[in-house]
């Protein structure tokens, strides 16, 4: 509502006249509540600020020393990284002097051929027959994941290489190869086909699963696309 409304003309002149009078007194007043108000408000500034630094102080401390990080996405400083590197280096050359103490050497030989290296390797397996078995029955679960990663990695480049053959075509429909493509035998292990690479190729689940142990001339006629 405006200042005027709901007064009389003989009100509305009569505080005319008080402003008018105490115009100085009522300015000086209005003057201090705003230095109060700003005061107010930098103090309130300052401790805001100073929580927020001891917040920012807080997230960049060190676990393990109680100094400065240089970044939040570490838990300990550099000094502190440095340590724990420094000790897992001499526990690491600890262990491998360790384990050159217990396992026999064998003597280097960098010019040796292939069929060289596999006669020393046997040659050293006979003279140390109880060290292959020591170490299979102490790691088992290594060499599961060892013989895994060996097959796998064996069938993803057999998989890529005959897709950049196939240039990555079904090789019966010619329909674009998906995850769920099959490794298919030419000529059906059922027929006497062996796992080469020449008697493989990729093709669709649906055509892979259509041709089972059938002939490939056969199948292929069958899809239309011998006469």
């Amino acid at each position: 509502m405006g200042e005027g409304v709901g007064k009389t003309e003989a009100q509305l002149a009569s505080q005319r006249r008080y402003y008018a009078k105490n115009r100085d007194r009522l300015n000086a007043q209005q003057r201090d509540r705003a230095r109060v108000r700003r005061a107010g408000m930098a103090e309130a500034h300052a401790e805001a600020m100073l929580r927020q630094k001891a917040a920012t102080a807080a997230r960049y401390r060190c676990e393990g020393c109680g100094g400065r990080k240089t970044r939040l996405t570490v838990d300990r400083c550099h000094s502190c990284h440095s340590a724990i590197r420094a000790r897992q280096k001499s526990e690491r050359a600890a262990w491998l002097a360790a384990e050159r103490v217990n396992r026999p050497a064998l003597a280097p030989s960098p010019r040796r051929t292939a069929e060289e290296q596999l006669v020393a390797m046997r040659a050293w397996r006979a003279a140390h027959p109880g060290y292959m078995a020591a170490w299979r029955a102490r790691n088992p679960e290594k060499r599961r994941a060892a013989r895994k990663a060996r097959k796998s990695t064996r069938r993803e480049n057999l998989r890529a290489s005959l897709s950049t053959a196939q240039r990555g075509r079904c090789a019966y429909c010619r329909e674009r190869l998906g995850e769920d493509s099959h490794i298919d035998h030419i000529v059906a292990v059922a027929r006497g086909g062996s796992n080469r690479r020449s008697n493989l190729q990729l093709a669709c689940a649906d055509c892979n699963m259509r041709k089972g142990a059938k002939d490939q001339i056969v199948f292929a006629q069958s899809m239309g696309m011998l006469v």
